[in-house]
């Protein structure tokens, strides 16, 4: 009865290979699956069991030989194990639980394991895809009462996407069910008439069904060496707006290290995520529209890093500064290294403690008084591999105070100017010039504090007249004076100034020409409130002055009185000066000057000059 069951199985299964090649031939579509697993030998599979505990993050096995040789050390999280590939023969075997930390207790009585030789030898299943299936075939043996086949995502949380029990060598499995993967882990299970199991595992690389993603760099298994940042990249033939890329180790046990949400086909990890991993899992999940697409699984290895103290680069030991001259601290980077710490100390005090992800720190010499060897060193952030420089030391020199000294200056300028008057009132207008070709002043200024200091000027101009550029007239002598209060703000990026100017001037009767009286002069005085501001710049060593002010008018009057109005003069006046040194006493400068006044006629003067001025001392 047995031998004809035997035969009836023999028949099936020709019969199911047969229809296989014939679909084959018709289709051209059956393509063999790329298996990862090398091993094609049986295993023996003990399944070794023990009391849960709670409140703890593991288990760790050890399982010794009749010599009581330890052969297998494995830390687990669940209260079993499977050992495969055991050699028959007496073995023994403790347990105990993990900390948090993944450190050892007390283990447990040894346990006993028999393992008997097995003369009984199956073959490693093979696997084949069509156009609507996934074929896992054993070689038919006699000796077998059951196969079952497990599937599964190749995921750090595998998904099951089939499990089946057979007594038939065969599974054929609707290619459906993992059209969104294209890489699948596979168990196989063997049942023997003498009571034992035997375990084939695998992970198959199946080809793209038109929506799997595939990894690029790291490839699988590669080993990189330390760096700041490594490149995880992969393809999708059509790109996914949102993916995850999950990176996890499985030693001394499987934990999550970061899941990264990105929109792109690449991220860059910091290498901080892996300070504590030696050997780490990845693979990357596409979602659209709330539906997933997972990769295969590809591993890493992080080779191990440089644990030599960083190297301080500047400045030297012992170099001395001088206030406020500016320090700066740098050292060799270190790809391994995501942050630094940089601690400057002087004797017990601390004066800097600063993380920074850079290889370099500015700061000033403005130290504390007495403070004045400085102690500083550099360390990494890394807790799993901390690296530290050598101590270097600085020297700040004290700082110089200089005594403040008043300075007095004395100058004498000479100026040539063209002035341009436009006077107007009741319909008639007068226009002249008055230009000077001579004025001669002096000023003197006063610095009585660090950054403040008074000024004061005063100048006579010869002037002469004319009236529409044709009728010569008498001029009398323009003279002015002013004083001034100038302070240095710190931070500002001008030299601010305020006071008082006072000016006589002369215009034309003009208000009364309408009156049939006879034209003549009028003499004005007028005294104002200026502010204004200047700022020295450097032109190759010599000194470069830029000055500008704005005046408003607080008082006037003219001599003679008008015969028309009892007004006088009063408005604004704008003045743009500057200056250039050609020697230590010798300079050269510019002037430009507005008035807008209102009073018996409107004015408007415009007056332009060049000069040369001599500082006395």
């Amino acid at each position: 009865m047995k031998n004809n069951f035997n035969k009836h199985l023999l028949f099936a299964r020709r019969i199911v290979i047969y229809l296989t090649f014939l679909c084959f031939f018709l289709s051209s579509s059956i393509a063999q699956i790329e298996d990862n697993i090398d091993n094609q030998n049986q295993h023996n599979l003990v399944t070794i069991k023990w009391s849960a505990v709670p409140n703890v993050s593991g288990y760790q096995i050890q399982i010794f030989d009749s010599d009581q040789t330890l052969i297998e050390t494995q830390n687990v999280q669940d209260n079993l194990f499977d050992w495969l590939g055991a050699n028959p023969g007496s073995y023994t075997y403790q347990v105990a639980s993990l900390d948090s930390l993944g450190r050892p207790g007390e283990f447990s009585p040894q346990g006993n394991i028999q393992i008997t030789k097995v003369q009984i030898r199956i073959e490693r299943p093979q696997l084949e895809m069509t156009k609507t299936s996934l074929i896992f075939s054993f070689k038919e043996n006699k000796f077998v009462t059951q196969y079952e086949l497990h599937i599964e995502t190749d995921e750090e949380v595998p998904t099951t996407l089939h499990q089946e029990k057979s007594k038939l060598p065969i599974f054929t499995i609707p290619i459906k069910k993992f059209q969104d993967y294209s890489r699948i882990k596979w168990y196989a299970k063997v049942f023997l008439t003498s009571n034992q199991i035997l375990l084939f595992q695998g992970i198959a690389n199946l080809p793209n069904l038109g929506t799997g993603i595939t990894l690029l760099t790291p490839i699988d298994r590669e080993a990189l060496k330390p760096q700041m940042h490594y490149q995880f990249s992969w393809q999708q033939k059509k790109p996914a707006p949102l993916y995850h890329l999950n990176l996890w180790k499985t030693k001394p046990f499987k934990s999550k290290l970061v899941t990264i949400k990105t929109n792109n086909l690449f991220f860059k990890v910091p290498h901080a995520y892996f300070q504590n991993s030696q050997e780490i899992n990845w693979n990357v999940t596409g979602i659209t529209n709330q539906k997933k697409v997972l990769s295969q699984t590809n591993k890493l290895f992080i080779l191990e890093g440089d644990r030599s103290p960083i190297k301080l680069l500047g400045p030297d030991h012992q170099k001395t500064f001088v206030p406020p001259e500016m320090v700066t601290l740098s050292w060799e980077p270190r790809p391994e290294v995501l942050n630094y710490r940089v601690v400057m100390t002087s004797g017990s005090k601390v004066l800097l403690d600063k993380t920074t992800a850079k290889n370099t720190v500015s700061l000033s010499t403005k130290m504390p008084k007495g403070q004045q060897i400085i102690q500083w060193r550099v360390s990494s952030t890394n807790e799993t591999t901390p690296m530290t420089s050598e101590t270097r030391k600085i020297i700040i020199a004290p700082t110089r105070i200089k005594k403040f000294k008043r300075i007095g200056t004395l100058s004498t300028f000479f100026t040539m100017s063209k002035g341009t008057f436009s006077e107007t009132a009741d319909g008639a207008s007068i226009a002249s010039n008055q230009d000077s070709p001579v004025t001669l002043g002096g000023a003197y200024s006063y610095q009585f504090k660090e950054k403040s200091s008074v000024s004061a000027s005063l100048y006579f101009s010869k002037l002469d007249g004319s009236i529409y550029n044709e009728e010569k007239i008498s001029i009398p002598p323009e003279y002015g004076l002013n004083a001034y209060y100038n302070h240095m703000f710190r931070n500002f990026p001008v030299v601010p100034y305020l006071g008082l100017d006072h000016e006589r001037f002369s215009t034309y009767n003009t208000d009364e020409l309408p009156l049939g009286y006879t034209l003549k002069t009028r003499e004005h005085n007028i005294t104002y409130l200026t502010l204004g501001a200047y700022k020295v710049f450097k032109i190759k060593r010599k000194n470069l002055l830029l000055k500008t002010s704005f005046s408003k008018s607080l008082h006037s009057f003219s001599s003679p009185d008008s015969l028309v109005t009892s007004e006088t003069f009063g408005g604004f006046k704008y003045i743009f000066y500057s200056s250039m040194d050609l020697s230590r006493r010798w300079s050269v400068h510019f002037l430009y000057k507005v008035h807008l006044l209102e009073g018996p006629t409107d004015l408007t003067i415009h007056r332009m000059g060049f000069g040369v001025g001599y500082r006395i001392f």
